[in-house]
This record gives structure tokens, sequence and C-alpha cells, in this order.
């Protein structure tokens, strides 16, 4: 009982923070799975808890084979595995972790989903810890067969990230 309620106190920064705009009217005919709530706020805690491993490896697994990252900390797109590994090498040196996720929006739909809004990010810079606000795009797709070889899932195709324009 416990470890629910400390796993419970995890994810209630992000709980019910996503309003939900369907793209569809909810029925599924191709036999994907509906895009919902509980998917996206799973997905999100997901990679967060990705990042904290501070495993390039397990982050990127949370991506597409053939995923874009248009990264915070970066200029180059990165469109490969490799790119990305070699992108959350560096990036995981500050020790992310999203602190506050708000003013989210998720639109639903069959196979695929998106998310986008603003987190706070938690990174170490020379030793001393700072808050970064960020706003982002996540797109995920199911995919049923993964080109490598990884189970059916949701899978982050498309991540956009960005620190928040002055003045917001």
């Amino acid at each position: 009982m416990k470890k629910l309620l400390q796993a419970l106190l995890l994810v209630l920064p992000f709980a019910s923070s996503f309003a939900v705009q369907p793209l569809t009217n909810g029925q599924c005919e191709s036999g994907e799975p509906m895009f919902t709530k509980q998917i996206a706020e799973q997905l999100i805690n997901q990679w967060n808890d990705s990042l904290k491993t501070e495993s390039p490896a397990l982050v990127a697994r949370n991506y597409g084979p053939q995923a874009v990252l248009l990264p915070t900390k970066s200029p180059v797109v990165k469109t490969t595995p490799n790119l990305l590994l070699g992108y959350f090498n560096k990036f995981l040196q500050l020790k992310p972790r999203i602190t506050k996720l708000y003013d989210t929006t998720l639109y639903s739909s069959c196979g695929i989903g998106v998310t986008n809004g603003n987190y706070d990010f938690g990174v170490t810079v020379n030793g001393k810890p700072q808050t970064v606000k960020t706003r982002y795009t996540f797109v995920y797709e199911y995919l049923s067969h993964p080109t490598d070889g990884r189970p059916a899932g949701w899978y982050i195709v498309t991540h956009h990230s960005s620190v928040q324009p002055k003045g917001m």
C-alpha cells in the first residue's frame, strides 16, 4: 500500500492536467487503439522516469524507429536513433526532470495522439539546480510492428521542445 501511495504522489502533479480534444467520435474501426488521457499521462510519466535513469538508451526507447526530435538544447534536428542517443548522452548530464506539467492539451484519435503544453524542467548546471520553463509537443503513434523489432505500443514519433520565450 505504501508503494502505491508513493507512486500516486509521483503522478499527481501530472494527473488531470490534460484538457482532451477528441479528433474522432471515439470509435476506432481500424483496430488501432484510441489515444486517451490515461495513456498520455502514462507516457509522459514514462518519459520523465526514463530521464531519471540517466540512461540514453532507456530514454531513446520511448521514441519510434523513425522519430524526429527538435530539441531544446541543440540546433540540430535529431532524425536517427544514433542522433537521439548522442543528444540524450549529453542532455542527461544536466540531470533533467519534469518538475511541473501545465497548460496541456491532448488531441486524441485512433492510433495517434498529440500532447502540447508547458513543463518546468529541473536541471543541474555547474553543480547548481535550476528550473527551465519549457514548452513541448509530443506526437505519439501506436506501432503494431515497429521496424526495429520492439513490441507493439505507443512511441514518440515527433517531439519538439523549446525554452519559453521571455515574458511568458
